[in-house]
């Protein structure tokens, strides 16, 4: 997908205008031409691309050097990845390098939340726009994030780690928000600023652990000296480095030590959506016979549904025994953290209900502007390929505008690396570890498992 700066004049414009009308004016029974302003030339347009198509589009209005943003609009197919939250990162990046202090808009109600979320403030009363109540929200502008309160990972966090993320896109399945809030219940999980760059790390006794590269224009080793300084712990693992950060902390120079284990696996949506041609004959097999044995329904996990997602999650979780395995144990408390914020995590989810009762779920989100990651995959084992018909549906439905799949990594388990293997993952994203102190007292912080499991 691309993000693309256009004038009127140029072809997708009249893209953007049919997109506008369809999402915004159309709904409110107004006429074909009531999208367009009497300053639309002198507007910033900011359009979101794939495949050539315009399927998201925000607009800028200068007013000195303040402005008013407005026409936020993603098509109906796109919604739920991030694309809106990606476009209004990109203008406000522009908008900071063309010298504007501060931006507005006019907000329904149903969206305060997300503009919320991106650091806008509500201010005055409510007013009516176009017969719909609205609120005016105000932003300072700024590439750099507000001041980070440092501590514990949290929900007040999340504003800030996606507008990074969004400016310095990650390249690694555990560089999100919703990564790092989830796992929280388990590892300690904490976040620093320094020089503008957010650092998240885990604390664990008399040691630090930094988890994936600085969000930001960091290097690894300042990161290093602000978790230590924060803390006041040593840090004697970095851990999830991918290749592009490994000759700078080898440069120091520290221990460097390959973690085959962590190794994203990274396939072509294309592929696990079609699942065409001949490497893929067993996969359409199993789904056929679970279509062919059951009544399956796909549908996107919702405030109706969602209850039933999470009593389908502590039913598999007995049939796992998680309360006595420390590694499902910590992923129960992970799965429990993101259905409790569901919401306010903005991730996307779907289920296939067997028979009318749901069977198997999943969750996901964008990790960068062409690779969505999912984080969860879940389906009862007694359904012989309902994993693999959720996956085929869940890449076919709600990823179709990603090129890109990342899956996660196997752990080092034998029989999860052969099932990640057999869909034939297009590549791997590498990562290393490295130790500042050494590696014998850095592998024993990477590798600790504290158990804290549900009563």
């Amino acid at each position: 997908m691309e993000f693309r700066f256009i004038t009127t004049a140029d072809p997708l414009y009249k893209e953007e205008l049919a997109l506008r009308f369809e999402l915004l004016r159309k709904p409110l029974n107004m006429p074909q031409g009531s999208e367009a302003f009497p300053f639309e030339e002198e507007s910033l347009h900011l359009v979101a691309v794939e495949g050539g198509r315009v399927v998201g589009c925000v607009l800028f209005k200068p007013e000195g050097n303040s402005g008013r943003i407005f026409q936020m609009a993603v098509a109906k197919d796109f919604q739920g990845r991030g694309i809106g939250r990606a476009l209004m990162t990109e203008l406000e990046a522009r908008l900071v390098d063309e010298g504007y202090e501060d931006a507005y808009i006019h907000a329904r109600e149903p969206v305060l939340g997300f503009y919320e979320g991106l650091g806008f403030g509500l201010t005055g009363d409510p007013f009516e726009e176009v017969g719909i109540e609205h609120r005016k929200m105000i932003k300072r502008l700024s590439r750099q994030p507000d001041a980070i309160v440092p501590g514990r990972i949290a929900l007040a966090h999340k504003p800030v780690v996606d507008m990074m993320l969004a400016s310095f896109p990650p390249e690694i399945s555990e560089q999100t928000f919703t990564n790092a809030f989830v796992w929280r219940g388990s590892r300690d999980l904490r976040i620093a600023e320094q020089d503008g760059a957010i650092v998240i790390y885990e604390v664990w006794g008399d040691d630090a652990m930094i988890m994936g590269p600085p969000i930001g224009e960091l290097s690894t080793a300042k990161a290093a000296a602000a978790v230590e300084a924060a803390s006041g712990k040593a840090v004697t693992a970095v851990v999830r480095l991918p290749e592009r950060a490994i000759a700078e902390a080898a440069a120091i120079p520290w221990a460097i030590a390959e973690d085959r284990d962590n190794f994203d696996y990274v396939y072509r949506r294309e592929d696990l959506a079609e699942l065409a041609g001949r490497n893929y004959h067993a996969k359409r097999n199993l789904i056929a016979q679970c279509l062919a044995e059951h009544d399956c329904a796909y549908e996107e996990i919702s405030r109706q549904n969602l209850a039933e997602v999470r009593d389908m999650m502590d039913r598999w979780c007995k049939t796992r025994a998680c309360g006595q395995e420390p590694g499902l144990c910590h992923e129960y408390q992970a799965l429990k953290e993101l259905f409790d914020h569901y919401w306010e995590l903005r991730v996307s989810g779907a289920a296939i209900r067997v028979d009318k009762k749901i069977e198997a779920f999943t969750v996901g989100e964008r990790l960068n502007a062409n690779t969505a990651v999912i984080h969860f995959e879940k389906a009862m084992p007694e359904f012989k390929g309902l994993y693999q018909l959720i996956n085929q549906l869940f890449c076919k439905n709600q990823l179709s505008g990603f090129e890109y799949v990342n899956r996660e990594q196997d752990l080092g388990i034998e029989g999860l690396r052969k099932a990640k293997e057999s869909y034939f993952p297009h590549h791997l994203v590498k990562k290393f570890t490295a130790f500042p102190h050494g590696i014998e007292r850095g592998q024993e912080l990477a590798g600790h498992k504290e158990i804290r499991c549900p009563e």
